[in-house]
């Protein structure tokens, strides 16, 4: 009788113990992240500064993505552009480093970007050979070549998270590309 009470025990223990570790993965995949912002670098214009890199950022998840925008005009005369989007190059001693514009003023406004939608911005980018950079966002890249990549800094869930500054997505990053051979 008693041995039969402990067979039962540690029986009901195996089985309640396998449930356990069986239900360990559902836990596990619910707590990784979902990627629902992607980037790309889609092309490439010459000019006088460097390059403009054309680069789409896709709204792949199942809500609303708040994107803050400068809403200030900048050296190239748009106030549209996207606050926290940037371009990078790579450097053999620095690493990855900034090569698009200085955004040193905090967004203005916000765009909202649908499940499944697209919005595309064309970023300056150059090299201190060429005059660009300086103060409060030095550039230290002297030539633009090599691989570079497009970098989201911060993105919002919502208008109220932009409003807080509480990013929902943040250090969004692209395949790399090689950038073409600039003309001088």
């Amino acid at each position: 009788m008693h041995s039969q009470r402990i067979t039962r025990r540690i029986t009901k223990t195996a089985c309640g113990l396998t449930f356990a570790l069986a239900c360990i993965p559902f836990f596990v995949l619910g707590s990784v992240p979902r990627k629902e912002v992607e980037l790309r670098i889609k092309g490439f214009d010459p000019a006088s500064h460097g390059f403009t890199v054309v680069v789409s950022v896709r709204n792949v998840g199942n809500r609303p993505l708040v994107l803050a925008k400068t809403g200030t005009p900048l050296e190239f005369g748009r106030s549209d552009a996207l606050q926290s989007l940037d371009i990078q190059q790579w450097d053999e001693k620095l690493g990855w480093q900034h090569v698009g514009p200085c955004h040193d003023i905090a967004p203005m406004a916000a765009v909202t970007v649908a499940p499944g939608g697209i919005i595309e911005d064309a970023i300056p980018i150059g090299d201190s050979a060429h005059g660009w950079g300086g103060a409060p966002c030095p550039v230290r890249i002297a030539h633009l070549g090599g691989k570079i990549r497009a970098i989201l800094y911060y993105a919002y869930s919502s208008e109220l998270e932009f409003q807080e500054r509480k990013a929902s997505h943040a250090g969004i990053i692209s395949p790399s590309v090689e950038i073409p051979t600039m003309k001088d």
